[in-house]
């Protein structure tokens, strides 16, 4: 895992799902720098609660080593 920007009261801008279990996720910070995150290998995707804004309250990135049913629920 690689640095991020703070993304607090940043913005959740969209996200792209590929056909190869990867997913790309386009954040925004308050100040305007924008991001991309790339998910690979991904088996299941949740979001919910997006509304109008998508205003990021928290990003907890998780290792897969370290990633518990708990934290998928």
């Amino acid at each position: 895992m690689t640095g991020l920007p703070n993304l607090h009261d940043g913005f959740f801008d969209g996200l792209w799902l590929s056909a190869k279990e990867s997913v790309r996720l386009f954040v925004r910070t308050v100040a305007g720098e924008r991001s991309t995150i790339v998910l690979t290998d991904v088996e299941a995707l949740n979001i919910n609660g997006l509304r109008t804004g998508n205003i990021i309250f928290e990003l907890v990135l998780i290792a897969p080593d370290k990633l518990t049913i708990e934290d998928m629920m």
